[in-house]
């Protein structure tokens, strides 16, 4: 539900993809906290993790305005759900991150266990 990631998002001085990842903790039925959680891994070290990256974190631009990098997770987010035929959400910023993310955003998912393959099976679950 994008109401948490606006809700983030409004009072960041400039938004970069560390602040898209720690506004996905944000957003109810998140597919991330439920991946983290499914995979039994501490959500509670991965939000503490993210608040770390997120501090560190510098763009340019005005307040509220996204990054070059972030613009460009959001336009990936956008693809991957015009892809599938539904409108953008969560689980498409985090494809978005997991391809085009920085370095330290990229490494903290991976560190979690949150890979591309993991995501799709959450998105498109085997049927029974």
């Amino acid at each position: 539900n994008a109401v948490g990631m606006n809700r983030y998002l409004h009072h960041r001085d400039w938004v970069t993809d560390a602040n898209l990842l720690a506004a996905l903790f944000d957003v109810e039925g998140s597919i991330l906290i439920k991946i983290l959680a499914d995979d039994g891994r501490d959500v509670a070290a991965a939000r503490l993790t993210i608040i770390d990256i997120v501090s560190f974190a510098r763009g340019d631009g005005f307040r509220g305005e996204l990054t070059p990098s972030a613009r460009e997770i959001m336009r990936i987010a956008g693809d991957e759900a015009r892809a599938r035929g539904v409108p953008p959400h969560d689980e498409h910023v985090l494809l978005g991150l997991l391809e085009s993310g920085s370095p330290e955003v990229k490494g903290m998912l991976a560190a979690f266990g949150i890979v591309r393959a993991r995501v799709l099976r959450e998105l498109n679950p085997p049927e029974i």
